[in-house]
């Protein structure tokens, strides 16, 4: 069921298949579009793989700094405590290419 809302959303399965996969495989639909969009579009598909690879690593950075618990009980909460762990994860970074690129920053 939620393959098929974020197919409906416009969602695509990103999946890097073996060398050694053929589409033959009886699967879901959602699979069998994946396994052909990789084996025909590949460098779209390197570009696009590549994008969600940084966005799990800095969610992985995020939750190794942070944490990768929510303390929050309400909805919006939570929505505001994730955005202030982003926020402070942006900071540490920034400060980090301070030091080791010899910026200095003008407020």
């Amino acid at each position: 069921m939620l393959r098929t809302s974020s197919e409906e959303l416009g969602g695509q399965a990103l999946i890097p298949f073996k060398s050694n996969a053929n589409g033959k495989k009886q699967g879901s639909m959602a699979w069998k579009k994946a396994y052909h969009y990789f084996q025909l579009h590949r460098d779209e598909f390197d570009a696009r793989y590549h994008k969600r690879s940084n966005v799990e690593t800095t969610f992985g950075a995020i939750k190794a700094k942070f944490g990768e618990n929510l303390k929050s009980k309400k909805w919006v909460a939570q929505g505001n405590e994730l955005f202030c762990k982003i926020l402070a994860y942006n900071i540490t970074v920034l400060i980090a290419q301070m030091y080791e690129s010899g910026i200095e920053p003008d407020f």
